[in-house]
């Protein structure tokens, strides 16, 4: 072994040992969270089962129910997947979208196709309600008609206009059958009728032994039969005779699907949601599905050893071993559901409020909880786990959150008060145990708007339509209301000064000093903000945040308003301002067509804002866009931003949007005044395949930072993005750094006290 080689093997174990790696995501990617509780269809492939969720496909594996997701950060091209099949000849599954995009995921590959999606001269219906295959074709029965398409070449080769939807096809003895309101269609498959003429397809009636007037959702071909729905009823036809197999009072047949053994026709109250899955064998013989394998049964499907998988719209994915059987579920790791409220982050714990309040501040009425992701773990509280929220008519609308130092968590609720948990027990408080009030004119309802905890850990809170509608739940456990002019308070930011900002909803800002003295109301001051004395353009105010420099932003319908005016805020002169950006080099005013729903403040004091539109990172006075994220660049699943958080430890911003949430790690965190004792670099070593950014973290806001080989040449120079710096493994010539260590010096502007430090070593390994 060379002394260089020892040199080596001696970083490698100062490097494997010295600090492990902190996350597996790393600057500049993204993460699904995603709700993997329940299958909406289901198909197989000779090793896999396939599951369709509303967001994302589970990839469940046949012999240990392992189970992998693919979802749009993994290279899916939409959200909304509503049916699937998988062709075995070009080992392709396809997926449709509920807004009628198509993928063809491939082995190595996956194709977005969106001729329907975008196709301007289709009219109406897009919807594909069912996947045929013949050999390597699909044909989809869609709201319009018929489209074949080519899996091999991956394109459409014709389309069968039918003037109506065409809910359901199967092949049986050389005959296509399409099932629809009007009855079943049907066209032999021969190379010399045209398919894709809706005059070649004549409709099974009279003459065929069916009704002269009937409707049909579903077909499939099973055993040398033609099962068929006649107007809610499972019939079996054999090309000549129409013969009721099963109907039952109050049900009507929802979807038929066959498997090795069964025919599996699912059915529906007619009246209600629930329903159950039959299982048809040959010789006529009918068995129900099973003890809790179904509640609202889309599709099933049936393996060669009997088993039976069962897609449902309720919670887990479920199976049975044979038919009749009662079924297991299985329940992923992931959120409840994909709704999403407000976000908070605390000790490295992600908690996310599922509730809501409309644009008119009324109720969303949902009961889906709190959902908490602790050390890549998720878990729930909601009326279903927690009786006391049923006894004090406190089930539903938890949408704001704040987190007192101790680690309890505090849960606003927009239809009966405010939450305490510390880990284990829970306390509620309503109007009986605080100063919470009733709304006027819905006293049975005490409306949370919003939570922030001051600087000596006292719980402000907007108590939204009350008589005296801010209430503070004091550090020492005692409350107290304040009455103030307006009464529609919303959201509350606290700024540097202790003064608590509100929003008004219709009317602006409204800004509360208490200065100082909670229990003493007669030296309170009051300012609202409304277009008429400040410089905010709308009454429409949405949201609020303070930045690093105590500065505070304004999320307005016409884009976002400063207030930089400190202690001076009650002053007349203090209007805020609208910052002025340069656009094509002309003059505009910041955003000032979006509609800012969010906003948050990451270790760099950048801008986050979220809109109906997408996401928009700023520079700290928002002169600069940094970053622009929607759905046709990003892996986002929505253009609307519900709510952002941001771990300032590690940069990792967590995203709700309206279908589901997702994280991005940022390449900003939050800095101190000096550079920390344990500042360390990531990934280390860095490996020849690895060329994504590398990040120093643990340093001073701001800090200069220099890198260099081990002889002291400089290579790289840059500036700390709050607490941590990004280099990109290259010199300053565009090289890619040779195997070696390298050194990082770090000098603070705020007063670092031994500058040029070394604070980290980097080792590349090429």
């Amino acid at each position: 072994m060379t002394k260089n080689d020892s040199l080596l093997l001696f970083f490698l174990l100062f490097f494997f040992l010295g600090h492990a790696q902190e996350s597996n995501l790393q600057v500049g990617q993204w993460k699904s969270h995603l709700p993997y509780q329940s299958g909406r269809w289901v198909t197989q492939s000779e090793t896999q089962i396939y599951y369709a969720s509303p967001f994302a496909i589970f990839t469940i594996d046949k012999t240990d129910n392992s189970v992998d997701f693919l979802s749009k950060v993994d290279g899916l091209s939409d959200v909304g997947v509503d049916k699937i099949n998988y062709n075995e000849v070009s080992e392709t599954l396809v997926i449709a979208y509920r807004n009628s995009n198509l993928d063809l995921v491939k082995p190595n590959s996956i194709i977005n196709l969106n001729d329907i999606q975008k196709n301007t001269s289709i009219v109406g219906d897009r919807t594909i309600y069912n996947i045929l295959f013949e050999g390597d074709a699909a044909f989809l029965a869609t709201g319009f008609g018929i489209v074949k398409l080519n899996l091999e070449r991956e394109e459409f080769e014709f389309t069968t206009f039918t003037g109506l939807p065409v809910f359901s096809m199967t092949l049986f003895n050389g005959q296509f059958y399409a099932a629809t309101d009007e009855g079943i269609y049907t066209v032999s498959n021969q190379d010399n009728i045209n398919l894709g003429d809706f005059g070649n397809w004549r409709l099974l009636d009279i003459p065929d032994g069916f009704p002269p007037v009937y409707s049909s959702r579903a077909v499939a071909a099973h055993h040398g039969r033609l099962y068929v729905d006649i107007d809610g009823d499972l019939f079996q036809y054999d090309g000549n005779l129409l013969e009721e197999v099963h109907t039952e009072n109050g049900f009507d047949l929802s979807f038929l699907a066959a498997g090795v053994e069964h025919l599996l026709a699912g059915f529906s109250q007619t009246n209600a949601g629930d329903g159950k899955v039959l299982l048809v064998k040959e010789d006529g013989t009918i068995t129900n599905s099973g003890g809790v394998c179904v509640n609202r049964p889309q599709n099933a499907l049936e393996l060669e050893n009997g088993r039976i998988w069962y897609a449902d719209v309720f919670r887990g994915i479920r199976f049975a071993n044979t038919g009749g059987e009662r079924c297991t579920a299985l329940n992923y790791n992931s959120p409840f559901s994909q709704n999403t409220g407000e976000i908070a982050i605390a000790e490295d714990k992600v908690y996310i409020a599922s509730g809501g309040v409309a644009s008119n501040q009324t109720a969303l009425n949902r009961v889906d909880g709190v959902f908490i992701l602790d050390q890549g773990d998720w878990s729930r509280f909601n009326r279903d786990n927690v009786p006391l929220f049923f006894e004090k008519d406190i089930d539903r609308d938890f949408h704001r959150l704040a987190i007192h130092p101790d680690g309890r968590l505090f849960v606003g609720t927009f239809w009966g008060g405010l939450v305490e948990y510390d880990g284990e027990n829970f306390i509620a408080y309503n109007d009986e145990n605080s100063s919470l009030q009733g709304a006027t004119g819905d006293a049975a309802r005490e409306r949370v708007g919003g939570l922030a905890f001051d600087e000596e850990n006292n719980l402000w809170m907007s108590n939204h339509l009350a008589p005296r509608p801010i209430s503070v739940l004091k550090n020492d456990g005692s409350w107290k209301n304040f009455n103030v002019p307006s009464k529609n308070l919303l959201q509350v930011a606290i700024d540097n000064n202790g003064y608590k900002w509100f929003v008004a909803a219709n009317e602006g800002v409204l800004v509360f000093d208490d200065n100082g003295t909670i229990d003493i109301e007669s030296d309170d001051r009051v300012k609202l903000f409304t277009p008429s004395n400040s410089e905010l353009p709308t009454r429409t105010i949405n949201c609020l945040e303070v930045d690093l420099d105590g500065d505070v932003w304004v999320g307005t319908s016409e884009g976002p308003v400063i207030f930089t005016c400190g202690s001076n805020v009650f002053e007349s002169n203090c209007r805020g301002f609208r910052q002025i950006v340069e656009q094509d080099g002309i003059g505009a005013l910041l955003l000032e067509t979006e509609n800012i729903l969010t906003i948050a403040v990451d270790g760099a004091n950048r801008k986050w804002m979220g809109t109906n539109n997408g996401l928009f990172i700023q520079s700290p006075n928002g002169e600069e866009q940094i970053a622009f994220f929607n759905t046709n660049n990003s892996p986002l699943f929505d253009n609307t931003i519900i709510d952002i958080a941001i771990n300032q430890e590690t940069g990792e911003a967590f995203i709700g949007t309206n279908n589901g949430l997702l994280s991005f790690r940022g390449d900003a965190t939050a800095g101190g005044r000096i550079n920390t004792t344990t500042a360390y670099a990531f990934p280390n070593p860095v490996r020849p395949e690895y060329t994504g950014p590398i990040a120093i973290k643990g340093l001073a806001r701001d800090a200069n930072v220099k890198i260099t080989d081990v002889s002291g040449r400089l290579i790289f120079e840059t500036t700390a993005l709050g607490g941590q710096a990004i280099w990109d493994g290259k010199s300053f010539d565009g090289r890619r750094a040779s195997t070696g260590v390298y050194l990082v010096f770090s000098t603070a502007s705020r007063g670092l006290t031994t500058p040029n430090t070394v604070v980290a070593k980097i080792l590349f390994i090429n």
